[in-house]
């Protein structure tokens, strides 16, 4: 496979359930994609709006798993 890298348009909707109900909150931002083998990358810089101004994340997606990595003023890393 050839690897493609492209600028992409990345839209985050994050739902958190509680006993009070659900919240809902979506972002859309400018990022990067690129395939490279099997694996897909996407790059982000988290925005104001979601208290991330200074943090970028990266999605790593395989045939598996799904990975993703903010760094910053608040990292994480989570597997799914």
């Amino acid at each position: 496979m050839k690897n493609i890298e492209e600028n992409a348009i990345i839209t985050i909707t994050s739902t958190q359930a509680s006993n009070d109900g659900k919240e809902t909150v979506e972002f859309t931002t400018d990022g990067t994609y690129y395939q490279k083998g099997d694996k897909f990358y996407i790059f982000y810089n988290g925005s104001e709006e979601m208290e991330m101004a200074n943090c970028s994340v990266m999605i790593i997606a395989e045939k598996e798993k799904v990975t993703m990595r903010r760094k910053g003023d608040f990292e994480l890393k989570l597997n799914y």
